[in-house]
């Protein structure tokens, strides 16, 4: 079986997106159905800021030697030092590292800035940006990988995060940076600013304390900015907004169109920026170490940010189960309805929320061990099809939704009322 287990949370650009690009990004943010929240923080295991070698990387690869490794201030930059077209595969891999005991999830980013298309990085098992893991016998549980993607080509600097479940019977980690193509042409290069891996446990770790959504270019238009939000004490959302330049870097201002200000709340857009020809917009999330906001929907002149969900080149492969243990279709309207929801680790139950035909009946619910019932306060149900929807968090934070229905009544049911459950 595979076990891939991986999923893509957002990205971070700073600075210029060229006009044809449309890709938005965040950096410590999970983009899920239902909007943006803060990441989880954890022990870090690997962490490089490039100025110079490093022990964390016991093997750097350069296929045909036509890569250079230029260290400077601000990373690794990787260039073509021979001039000519040639195979510029090239590669940083980690070994194998320990994992610490009880954790079940990673979040992993990578700052980087090339002009390469990355969108269409590709390479064998030596060549890949991926994560590898090992068993107690050091041995491969996957020797494909959790191959990871970008999708950024602008030479201007991203943070790519990324957060996952560990495979259950990993017992070490290997990291590796690399790419077989597109090669490194004459005049362009890659250079890696900084990556960070950190491993935690799901249920017992903290919310990063910040995090940033960086819209893609949208038209300014006239009106406010303004935005949904679900806001737990002690947390906050802010935004800046800046105009899109023909070049040079975005500068970014508040309500009262000066550098250094936010929005606090809605409010006009600044009158040099509602004429601009299009804006970027940046969500500063903060939580407080337990709690994170939910940020839902940004809306700026006739334009409304919703579906923040990021298109997913990875497996996002779930552990949670959700089982309905109640018969289907039943005559007798008094059987409560049962579930048993189940995972690798223990599920988080104070996140556990279900609807009944629209209406909220978590408060209602009785729980044993990892099987859910429910009965209506009356006692019976209604005869028909009823519609049920589970909501959970699993160990990284990102909400799970298992609609299931169901079917109480005459067992005769006419054909335009049946349903496959």
């Amino acid at each position: 079986m595979k076990r891939t287990l991986l999923f893509t949370v957002c990205f971070l650009l700073a600075g210029l997106l060229n006009a044809g690009e449309k890709t938005p990004s965040a950096e410590m943010l999970l983009a899920g159905d239902r909007g943006l929240t803060l990441a989880r923080e954890g022990t870090v295991l690997l962490a490089d800021d490039f100025t110079k070698p490093s022990p964390v990387w016991k093997t750097i690869m350069n296929n045909e030697n036509l890569i250079r490794y230029n260290y400077t201030p601000q990373g690794v930059d990787l260039t073509n030092k021979k001039g000519k077209k040639g195979d510029t595969a090239w590669a940083f891999h980690s070994g194998p590292i320990s994992l610490p005991a009880g954790v079940d999830a990673f979040t992993l980013l990578l700052r980087f800035r090339t002009q390469i298309n990355t969108n269409i990085l590709n390479g064998s098992t030596n060549y890949s940006t991926s994560l590898y893991w090992y068993d107690k016998s050091g041995t491969l549980l996957d020797k494909e990988g959790s191959k990871l993607f970008f999708d950024f080509r602008n030479d201007l600097i991203h943070t790519a995060t990324y957060s996952g479940i560990i495979p259950k019977d990993a017992a070490a980690v290997e990291l590796r940076l690399g790419s077989d193509g597109p090669n490194i042409l004459p005049g362009e290069h890659f250079l890696w600013n900084r990556v960070q891996l950190m491993v935690f446990n799901g249920h017992k770790t903290k919310t990063a304390k910040r995090g940033i959504y960086l819209s893609a270019p949208v038209a300014a238009g006239k009106g406010k900015l303004s935005w949904e939000a679900e806001v737990p004490a002690g947390c906050s959302v802010a935004f800046q907004v800046a105009a899109v330049p023909e070049k040079g870097e975005y500068v970014f201002c508040g309500a009262d169109g000066k550098t250094g200000t936010f929005f606090l709340k809605p409010a006009p857009l600044p009158a040099e920026l509602a004429s601009a020809r299009k804006i970027v917009l940046k969500a500063i999330l903060t939580g407080n170490g337990k709690d994170s906001p939910l940020l839902k929907s940004i809306r700026t002149g006739k334009i409304t940010l919703r579906n923040f969900k990021f298109k997913e080149k990875v497996n996002d492969v779930n552990t949670l189960k959700v089982v309905r243990l109640s018969p289907s279709p039943s005559a007798d309207l008094s059987a409560p309805l049962r579930f048993r929801i189940t995972d690798d680790v223990e599920p988080d139950w104070k996140s556990l929320r279900i609807t009944l035909d629209n209406a909220d009946i978590t408060q209602s619910l009785k729980r044993t061990g990892n099987e859910i019932s429910y009965t209506p306060a009356s006692g019976k149900f209604t005869e028909g099809v009823h519609e049920c929807q589970i909501r959970i968090l699993d160990r990284v934070g990102k909400k799970r939704i298992f609609p299931r229905a169901f079917y109480r009544g005459k067992m005769d049911v006419p054909a335009s009322q049946r349903v496959t459950l």
